[in-house]
């Protein structure tokens, strides 16, 4: 812990150097997750030969080990950093629901530094920010990674107390932030739906909430612009009265999360096992789809 905060305020420069000794390390030496990113990568692009899957692959690989010094340097990272390194397009979008006293729920997914959405979101709006984390096992590394995603004022709320904590803070004007890409380890509490060409299994937790609380729900897409260096943007999925379509919001979001991987496809998290219960996935999307079929 104490390590960890010190390198936290070493210079970008320097950290950045220890990132390009650690994408040489994982990527050529270990080969760290390798035969997982490869995979989710061919499967998802089917149409791109070998070279085009390596070169995203080591893309990727570099902007993984980018985020985990930019994660360490958000330990003490200053506003004036965040204001020059990431920018929202449009933050008027959720101005009017502040002056009404509504809060919104934000939905985001594992694209380019996720872990500094929280930031820019406090320094772009008045919302209080509410982040929905699930707990890590190593207790020092959950410790260590609450401080960062709570520095600059974000209220941290761990998953198995969410439904709590929205009646604990019903009165207070927020975002609530939940990335929901993804999947549950038991598919039959999930959504499923084809994905990157692949029958994928969603929470869709988010929408249940949404609908329960009328709460409007937004995307926020986040793309890297160069080393360092993010531009996010807010996209309206539904809001009071919603649309009467079962699971329209949870459709929605996933169409806008694919459309945002194949526009920059290796600033996603591919290293992590997405389609470890992908046949099971598969025979549940087939079954709703027979359902649907029957009217």
């Amino acid at each position: 812990m104490i390590l960890l905060k010190l390198l936290s305020r070493f210079p970008f420069w320097l950290l950045y150097a220890a990132s390009d000794f650690l994408y040489f390390l994982i990527y050529y030496l270990i080969g760290y997750r390798k035969s997982v990113v490869m995979a989710n990568l061919t499967r998802s692009f089917p149409e791109k030969d070998q070279k085009e899957i390596k070169l995203i692959a080591k893309k990727f690989y570099k902007n993984l080990t980018d985020l985990f010094v930019e994660v360490i340097k958000g330990y003490s990272i200053s506003e004036k950093d965040i204001r020059q390194r990431m920018k929202i397009k449009n933050p008027e979008i959720w101005h009017k629901y502040y002056s009404q006293g509504q809060s919104i729920i934000v939905m985001t997914s594992h694209q380019a530094n996720w872990e500094w959405l929280s930031y820019v979101f406090n320094l772009y709006s008045d919302f209080q920010i509410d982040a929905v984390y699930q707990t890590l096992h190593n207790k020092l590394s959950d410790r260590f990674m609450k401080e960062v995603r709570s520095h600059l004022g974000t209220y941290m709320i761990e998953k198995r107390t969410l439904i709590r904590q929205m009646v604990e803070r019903r009165n207070l004007c927020r975002l609530l932030v939940m990335v929901s890409d993804q999947g549950p380890q038991n598919i039959k509490k999930g959504f499923t739906t084809h994905f990157l060409g692949q029958d994928t299994t969603f929470f869709f937790g988010a929408e249940r909430i949404a609908l329960k609380n009328k709460m409007p729900v937004m995307f926020v897409a986040m793309k890297r612009v160069k080393r360092g260096h993010y531009e996010t943007e807010i996209i309206e999925i539904d809001k009071p009265p919603f649309q009467t379509k079962e699971h329209y919001i949870t459709k929605k979001y996933i169409e806008l999360v694919e459309q945002s991987i194949r526009e920059n496809p290796s600033d996603w998290l591919w290293s992590h096992r997405r389609w470890k219960h992908n046949i099971r996935a598969e025979k549940k999307r087939k079954e709703r789809e027979r359902i649907e079929e029957k009217g």
